[in-house]
């Protein structure tokens, strides 16, 4: 999450408007207009690394993760950021599949690790009571 967080902030991050030419601004005020959930009404969702990560947890989840990337396909189309779409839809596809894959074998280990601790307790209660039912030799 980190690697790719460090890639997000590297390929999307938006130019600043506080430093930013006027041209550039003007081009930033139209993405805001264009943009769903643009950084106008919202915090920029690469840029920096908190955000990024949070942006990232919201791929994973699927919450608007097509927002994010039409917001960066709309900045790529407006000369905001200078990344391909290609680039734009396989990073966040590749993501996507990636997280949900780590995440959905974290899931199932869980749930094996738990299965095999309740087969353990009850092989132990199964021999317990086995050993209790042997006569005892005199």
């Amino acid at each position: 999450m980190y690697s790719f967080s460090i890639i997000g902030v590297t390929l999307f991050k938006l130019p600043d408007a506080k430093s930013a030419s006027p041209e550039t601004l003007i081009i930033l005020e139209q993405y805001k207009a264009l943009a769903p959930n643009s950084p106008g009404i919202s915090p920029e969702p690469f840029g920096d690394l908190p955000e990024a990560w949070f942006s990232l947890f919201r791929i994973l989840t699927g919450e608007v993760w097509t927002d994010l990337r039409y917001n960066l396909l709309i900045a790529n189309d407006l000369g905001l950021i200078k990344t391909s779409a290609t680039i734009i839809t396989a990073f966040q596809v590749i993501w996507y599949i990636l997280s949900s894959f780590l995440l959905l074998n974290l899931l199932i280990g869980a749930i094996l690790n738990n299965y095999q601790i309740i087969m353990d307790e009850e092989r132990k209660r199964k021999n317990a009571q086995s050993q209790s039912m042997k006569p005892t030799p005199e």
